[in-house]
């Protein structure tokens, strides 16, 4: 029952030590990516110190980043681009990925083919380099987002 409040209590903690991070980076004059990566540096140092808390802390921000930002005026656009790549950075260096994991398998032989797929579609179909490469941005972030939390 202890370790359930007290994991409660990191998510809370998190989220609301990344919700004021972020304000008072917005506060200080910062611009567009400063606020989000003043947040994401919250949930991936809560990441590196407690896993699992850090990642529903992830979680929690990023569902309830629209109504932050209304709240406290502020622009958190980027922020789970910016958590991902550091959390998924923190994987690999602190809780050391598994080298059961680091075989290609078929499914990442299936990942590959729709990542092929999807590119050679787009470019036949003459789709602009900036939303060819945003769909791949997406798609690799939902990649190394699993990968993280398996």
């Amino acid at each position: 029952m202890q370790d359930s409040l007290r994991a409660y209590a990191v998510v809370v903690g998190a989220l609301a030590t990344a919700a004021a991070a972020a304000w008072a980076a917005s506060r200080l004059g910062a611009t567009a990516p400063v606020p989000p990566a003043a947040a994401a540096m919250v949930i991936a140092t809560v990441f590196w110190w407690r896993a699992a808390e850090g990642l529903t802390a992830f979680g929690a921000f990023a569902l309830l980043a629209a109504t932050i930002e209304h709240w406290l005026a502020l622009d958190l656009l980027l922020f789970d681009e910016i958590s991902i790549v550091l959390i998924t950075a923190l994987a690999v260096m602190r809780h050391r990925v598994p080298n059961r994991r680091l075989h290609i398998g078929w499914a990442e032989l299936g990942l590959a083919s729709v990542i092929v797929a999807g590119a050679t579609s787009s470019v036949v179909e003459d789709v602009g380099a900036v939303t060819l490469f945003a769909g791949l941005a997406l798609l690799l972030k939902a990649i190394a987002l699993f990968y993280v939390v398996s």
